[in-house]
């Protein structure tokens, strides 16, 4: 059997989970986020193992960065650290999050919680 094909069926959770602390703490969350999220562990790992062949277009770092955005945004999947990465977004990512966790401004036109309260009551 060809060596790529082995290295698949080596790939265990424990194995796959241990490569991405390797990488950071983020990381490690989107894979065990993606590893929750499959029914079946063939397909878990697939999308955990494309993930961690993101370190050979991308450095380690930028992997780490975009995996911190993609857990901040509530998105911790391949398609969304890949596309972070392909956009460039984890150089930018403190502006990102800081943009993302600014407070609204108070003016007349806003509505706020107590307008949809009342709404919501009659």
């Amino acid at each position: 059997m060809p060596e790529a094909h082995l290295s698949c069926l080596r790939d265990t959770t424990k194995e796959i989970t241990s490569r991405a602390q390797g990488i950071g703490v983020s990381c490690e969350a989107v894979i065990a986020s993606v590893l929750a999220s499959h029914r079946f562990p063939q397909a878990a790992h697939k999308q955990a193992r494309a993930i961690l062949r993101l370190t050979n277009t991308y450095s380690a770092v930028e992997l780490e960065d975009a995996c911190a955005i993609a857990v901040e945004i509530s998105s911790p999947t391949r398609a969304s650290v890949s596309s972070i990465l392909a956009k460039g977004l984890h150089k930018r990512g403190a502006q990102l999050i800081e943009a993302v966790s600014l407070p609204t401004s108070d003016h007349a036109n806003i509505r706020g919680a107590k307008f949809y309260a009342k709404a919501v009551s009659r």
